[in-house]
């Protein structure tokens, strides 16, 4: 009886497989966790985009409405990177794959 039950709902199952990281990428539109997923992953990788001394220095770095936060102890450091925005906007997209960013706020 439960059986017969169960097999009138309908499948969610799609007929052709699709590859763990496009079914993950999709849970994760579907449920609006992509910006917080690439949040945190791009503080996780943060040293492989910018650097090692770079991601040393930088105290704190999040996005926020397609614009990546950096907060910036040293003002030579933060002077070094307001001269290299465009580079690192183009680093942090590339990284991604897709458009991220497109304004550095230095704090």
């Amino acid at each position: 009886m439960y059986d017969k039950e169960y097999n009138k709902l309908p499948s969610r199952r799609t007929p052709d497989p699709k590859p763990i990281g496009e079914a993950l990428k999709a849970f994760l539109d579907a449920q609006k966790w992509s910006v917080k997923y690439e949040s945190n992953r791009l503080k996780v990788d943060w040293a492989k985009i910018v650097g090692e001394f770079v991601a040393q220095q930088t105290e704190k770095v999040e996005i926020r409405n397609k614009k990546i936060f950096i907060r910036v102890a040293q003002p030579t450091l933060r002077y070094e990177l307001l001269m290299q925005k465009t580079s690192i906007i183009y680093r942090v997209n590339s990284h991604f794959g897709k458009r991220m960013i497109e304004d550095v706020v230095l704090l």
